[in-house]
């Protein structure tokens, strides 16, 4: 009766223990699932030095895929100085170009990048918008265009403009 009352006593143990190294494991993978899934940072580089064509709108989708379509869109513009101020020159077999573009407006705006996210479906790049409170003689298009490494490239870019508040 001793030995079944031991025996009984030690296969509930070991079932306890089998059942907590069970959920032990279940909760770790519930942990790397999150990871998986959570956003995460998304190198890229500043393409600077272009304005938005006279009569050009921006697609509704905010990748830019193709020299030809770049150079549709966008101008280079002319900066007196040094070499540093050259535009900034896109290997499109490479990358690709995230572009933002505003209302042209009198007002003194900087759009500012923050971060470009990726879910594993979808790219989020957010920007902020940094309006002066004086106005100029003149209407200028503020523009912000990123260069993105295509190991990155998804079906999907999202713009979100992200306000400090």
């Amino acid at each position: 009766m001793k030995t079944k009352l031991i025996a009984f006593l030690m296969t509930g143990a070991a079932l306890m223990l089998l059942g907590a190294c069970t959920g032990q494991k279940n909760n770790a993978e519930a942990d790397e699932e999150a990871e998986v899934h959570a956003p995460m940072s998304v190198p890229y580089s500043d393409v600077e030095h272009y304005f938005l064509k006279n009569g050009a709108e921006l697609p509704a989708d905010p990748k830019i895929d193709t020299q030809e379509q770049f150079d549709s869109l966008f101008g280079a513009a002319a900066v007196m100085g040094d070499d540093d101020d050259l535009p900034t020159q896109v290997d499109f077999e490479n990358y690709f170009v995230i572009a933002v573009a505003l209302p042209p407006t009198s007002q003194d705006v900087d759009l500012e990048d923050r971060q470009l996210l990726d879910d594993g479906e979808t790219l989020t790049f957010e920007y902020s918008v940094d309006r002066d409170d004086e106005f100029r003689t003149f209407e200028s298009q503020p523009l912000l265009l990123i260069a993105v490494n295509r190991h990155y490239e998804r079906d999907t870019v999202v713009l979100s403009e992200v306000t400090d508040d």
